[in-house]
């Protein structure tokens, strides 16, 4: 490898991922400073509404350049780096509340009465910081993979890595320890931000541009379980990534539901850095939302009535303005009073899930492993790619059970209980389609895996195969 190592342009990188790139110019750099430490960002242009863009913690601006890319035709983009991040400053406060202060000198400098912000991680944080302190100033804000009910845990490998970087002869040596930690990571988009993290040393090699002091996590993860309280005066789009270890499903839901103006959407193919692995379904999600005009959440529709006829014509109005605020998921789960590994391995294991769920299965569920499964009474089938196992814990595949070309997540957890019992949960997100079809896809979805866990209950507690899936849809039904 060395010697063949390249950081790829960032046009060309954009383009093999999807983006759509009208004006391939690159950004003007901006500079200002508040209460003595410097600041710095790029300004992507444009006409339309002013956009902040705020990066996660340990990365740059730059981790923005592909959703400006696609995303500069529809609003005027500014990309900031948080102080002690990329081009700007070190400081001595990294509180919250100072970058969120940073934030609004940025507006300030550019002229900005009025912005939209988009946060990522920590930048939401403290994008909501600002949206609850300056409500005047923002019109509506966007969150990246962030809520109450983030699994920190789930990241001590990326910020033990992150904790070691220093300085190195070459790149390629921070390239390769990344693809270490994530070996199913897009290596060029690896290399792409490692180049936008570094810098040249003066006597060669390179050096990280952050802050290498550690972050006050217990902070700052109390201000993320402050969110719902500062979202309530501002509308809010929170994206997920499909495959985030970060977010948890059932926590993004539950932050949507308790902001008054608020939609939740699943990004397919991307984990917690949503703007890095799937730029152009981010860019799609974004642009409908810093567009859209201002409309009222609910829609009330008081039509007199005047009889039977009046009361139908009505119903019917009803189901035309019925609008879905978010993008629904599915979420079951059942007790099984056997030991997690039994559980788990009647799902990995097609001699015993062929009992219960699909007849046929081209193999076991592994990492990595590319499946077809059969349900031969019906005559279908669908392909399975198997994401993630963590044995006795979790196994998450994608599916295109519903739209091949939009696959969906699909996670059983296998949560340990007393007396050696385990609670079975299934979630599936990642539906598109019409409010008609993610009605029928969510409705049917959550009905198949009730019928599959009851039928894993009644297999393993009483040794009874129930046959659920093959009884719900018999041959012969009228109609």
């Amino acid at each position: 490898m060395q010697g063949q190592f390249t950081i790829p342009a960032m046009t060309e990188l954009a383009a093999a991922l999807g983006v759509t790139i009208d004006d391939p110019a690159p950004p003007r750099e901006i500079h200002f400073s508040r209460a003595g430490c410097r600041l710095h960002g790029f300004d992507w242009g444009g006409t339309g509404p002013p956009v902040l863009l705020l990066h996660g913690g340990a990365l740059t601006a730059h981790t923005w350049d592909f959703v400006c890319l696609g995303l500069r035709g529809a609003a005027r983009l500014i990309a900031l780096d948080l102080r002690g991040h990329g081009e700007s400053g070190w400081s001595g406060d990294y509180r919250v509340g100072a970058l969120a202060a940073d934030v609004v000198a940025a507006a300030d400098h550019l002229g900005f009465d009025r912005v939209q912000l988009v946060g990522m991680s920590l930048g939401g944080v403290v994008a909501a910081h600002v949206a609850d302190e300056r409500p005047g100033r923002v019109e509506r804000l966007a969150l990246i993979d962030v809520a109450p009910g983030v699994d920190f845990d789930s990241t001590w490998r990326v910020r033990t890595f992150i904790s070691g970087l220093g300085p190195v002869r070459d790149l390629e040596t921070v390239v390769e320890a990344a693809m270490r930690v994530n070996p199913r990571a897009h290596r060029p988009s690896v290399a792409y931000r490692m180049s936008t993290l570094f810098r040249r040393a003066p006597g060669g090699g390179w050096v990280p541009k952050g802050d290498p002091r550690p972050p006050d996590f217990p902070a700052i993860l109390a201000a993320i379980d402050r969110l719902p309280a500062q979202l309530s005066r501002t509308p809010v789009l929170l994206v997920r990534g499909g495959r985030s270890r970060v977010l948890p499903q059932a926590a993004a839901e539950r932050l949507v539901a308790h902001v008054p103006d608020g939609e939740l959407v699943v990004v397919p193919d991307a984990g917690h850095n949503v703007q890095e692995d799937n730029p152009a379904a981010l860019i799609t999600a974004l642009h409908a939302f810093l567009t859209r005009r201002p409309s009222h959440r609910w829609i009330s529709n008081h039509a007199p009535d005047t009889g039977p006829e009046s009361r139908k014509e009505n119903q019917r109005m009803s189901a035309r303005t019925l609008e879905l605020t978010t993008i629904p998921s599915v979420e079951v789960g059942m007790l099984i009073r056997r030991p997690a590994r039994e559980v788990f391995q009647a799902i990995v294991d097609p001699a015993v899930t062929s009992k219960i769920w699909y007849t046929r299965s081209s193999g076991k569920m592994v990492p990595g492993a590319e499946l077809t499964w059969e349900w031969e009474m019906y005559g279908a089938s669908t392909r399975a790619s198997v994401d993630e196992v963590e044995e006795n814990r979790r196994i998450r595949f994608t599916w295109g059970n519903y739209t091949p070309d939009a696959p969906t997540t699909v996670e059983f957890r296998f949560i340990p209980m007393p007396d050696d019992t385990t609670y079975v949960q299934v979630t599936e997100s990642g539906f598109t389609g019409t409010g008609d079809e993610l009605v029928r896809y969510v409705t049917d979805s959550t009905g198949g895996f009730t019928f599959l866990i009851s039928a894993l209950k009644a297999l393993l507690e009483h040794d009874v195969v129930l046959g659920l899936v093959a009884d719900a849809h018999p041959g012969g039904l009228p109609g």
